[in-house]
């Protein structure tokens, strides 16, 4: 295991020194790809070589990457027409990169929808989408309470997990959340949804999620990282 842990350390260090040495001050989300991209491929290679520690360990070595970085100040056009300056929004910000056809990301909604209400005034949500303003996305955005704000591409990405929109990128698949502070600093990351669904466990029982129970484990995330992004704020402030 260590051995496993130090091959993947030594991966970390070499691809994100290169993005460390761009800018004294700040790593930015942009400067991780390279990093992300291998890891990726060696993350695989892992899984398809039955080494399940090593491949998690990789996957670990991407959240690494991302925590920590920052993001532009990037100006999005929501599918209503306003522009959202990040810099204007005064306040930490969940980011989310969706899909229409991602089953994941439509379950998520109503709790998203529940916490958005709740932390309206304290939180910005914002909704990238790999689609563009189509009747598809049209459809969908019906389902979002107002204090989401919900941004469609302009021009939809061959590669199916990328979202590139004002200058920011995303190449993880969805949905995907970035937890962002005022100082557009990603302090928190994570990857999908719970959904209802049946499935056979390793006892070859069958074990179901209700969408009930799967609205509760999504408001459950997506409230603890709601109360993650004021608690580093408030720690902020008071530095």
């Amino acid at each position: 295991m260590k051995t496993i842990l130090s091959t993947a350390a030594l991966l970390l260090l070499t691809l994100t020194g290169y993005g460390q040495a761009k800018t004294t001050d700040r790593r930015m989300l942009t400067d991780t790809e390279p990093a992300i991209r291998q890891y990726r491929v060696e993350e695989q290679k892992a899984w398809e070589a039955k080494n399940e520690s090593l491949a998690l360990a990789y996957r670990d070595s991407v959240q690494h990457s991302i925590i920590g970085s920052y993001i532009e100040d990037h100006t999005f056009r929501t599918l209503d027409g306003k522009e959202v300056k990040l810099s204007n929004l005064n306040k930490p910000l969940l980011l989310i990169t969706s899909a229409t056809w991602c089953a994941p990301c439509v379950s998520e909604i109503p709790a998203l929808n529940k916490v958005a209400k709740e932390y309206a005034d304290k939180v910005a949500f914002i909704v990238l989408f790999h689609d563009t303003k189509d009747e598809k996305l049209m459809k969908l955005a019906k389902k979002f309470s107002s204090p989401v704000m919900l941004v469609p591409s302009v021009k939809k990405e061959e590669d199916e997990l990328t979202v590139a929109i004002s200058g920011f990128r995303h190449i993880l698949g969805y949905p995907t959340n970035y937890l962002i502070d005022p100082e557009r600093r990603i302090i928190g990351f994570s990857q999908g949804a719970a959904v209802a669904m049946t499935y056979i466990n390793e006892k070859g029982e069958g074990v179901t999620t209700t969408q009930e129970q799967a609205n509760e484990l999504n408001y459950a995330k997506l409230k603890e990282q709601a109360e993650q992004l004021l608690n580093h704020t408030t720690s902020m402030s008071a530095k």
